[in-house]
């Protein structure tokens, strides 16, 4: 097929029906010019009982037969697929079969795009800061879920609460609308239990007021955690600890602007 340049599959049926098979003749079946031996002899008697007939009567019942009428597969028309004049148009119906399957993948794209769901909100779904409840060192702390915060922060008072071993750090803390100031320390391998979830994780010792601890963008990176305030929860999928996590809204009424980044 490869040598006669086939490209679809039309001309690849009608090439392989216009070949011819050669076939091998059993040297055994054919009987020596000396007359025979007996083995020779019993073969051709036992195949003679088994076709019920002789194996001349056969071959002239044989040649007998009237030979095939060649037939094309495309159109039953006397002559080869290769010759069939209506060989372009199967090419042209495989080709807009696909043209259909494909308009019908792009049809079912844009009738997705065009749906529309009512989702009920919650009169409080926004109003508030997200906090999740943790434990540490058997203690419960509510962290704020901020992914304004670049990394995970605890305040001085809650870390000498929980004896945490800090290390001394170089770096200044910047929040919004505030002096930079200098990083108390680091608490580094700090056994942490969310939900179902529990890990290690480093945290940043500095003066908090309104929260005791604050869960950053580093850990969101650490368990490829994803906040979803519509639902109060805090999706966590990291492998093998993959869990929902409830969260709280809460709402001091008044409006809160969270961005707090280490400068090392």
């Amino acid at each position: 097929l490869q040598r006669r340049g086939v490209q679809d599959l039309a001309q690849s049926i009608a090439v392989a029906e216009s070949l011819i098979e050669f076939r091998k003749s059993d040297p055994r079946s054919k009987s020596p010019k000396n007359g025979g031996s007996d083995e020779g002899e019993k073969e051709r008697f036992s195949k003679d009982r088994e076709t019920g007939g002789s194996s001349d009567q056969g071959h002239k019942a044989g040649g007998d037969q009237p030979k095939p009428k060649l037939a094309c597969f495309l159109c039953d028309g006397p002559h080869r697929a290769n010759e069939c004049p209506k060989k372009g148009r199967l090419t042209a119906l495989i080709q807009e079969d696909d043209q259909r399957r494909e308009e019908a993948k792009m049809g079912s794209i844009q009738f997705l795009n065009a749906v529309k769901a009512k989702v009920h909100v919650p009169k409080n779904a926004f109003e508030g800061t997200m906090s999740v409840e943790t434990i540490i060192g058997g203690q419960t702390i509510k962290a704020l879920v901020d992914t304004g915060a670049t990394n995970n922060f605890i305040s001085k008072d809650m870390a000498n609460r929980l004896c945490l071993r800090a290390y001394r750090g170089s770096g200044y803390i910047k929040a919004v609308n505030s002096k930079a100031k200098p990083l108390i320390g680091i608490a580094k391998d700090v056994g942490m239990k969310i939900g179902h979830w529990d890990g290690l994780v480093s945290l940043s010792i500095i003066p908090l007021d309104d929260y005791d601890l604050v869960l950053g963008m580093e850990f969101m990176e650490q368990v490829k955690a994803i906040p979803i305030p519509h639902a109060n929860s805090l999706c966590i999928l990291e492998e093998g600890k993959t869990c929902m996590v409830p969260c709280t809204m809460s709402n001091k009424g008044t409006k809160k602007l969270s961005a707090i980044h280490l400068d090392k």
